[in-house]
């Protein structure tokens, strides 16, 4: 039989369940750090491909991305992808 305590665990959004634990524990920021910095590594050559190419499959991919990533996924790894991918379009990296 489950511990109360996991048994409730198991009841908590998604957000709170998985990705508070990274925020509110002061050791695991460089790891959130790194889940961010891939987030944004994959999203703004999406970006790029979708927006500025209007490819098929990277629109796809960003409607994907926005509908199973909701509440989850907060504004800000969106914002620095988009930075990200607005830079790599100014200085030609992409």
């Amino acid at each position: 039989m489950p511990e109360p305590d996991a048994e409730a665990e198991e009841h908590l959004p998604f957000a709170e369940r998985w990705i508070a634990p990274f925020v509110h524990e002061p050791l695991l920021w460089p790891v959130a750090l790194v889940i961010i910095a891939h987030a944004v590594a994959f999203l703004a050559p999406v970006f790029l491909l979708g927006l500025r190419d209007r490819r098929i499959g990277a629109l796809g991919a960003l409607a994907g991305i926005t509908v199973l990533s909701g509440a989850a996924v907060r504004a800000e790894i969106w914002l620095f992808a988009a930075l990200a991918a607005w830079v790599a379009h100014r200085t030609g990296i992409f």
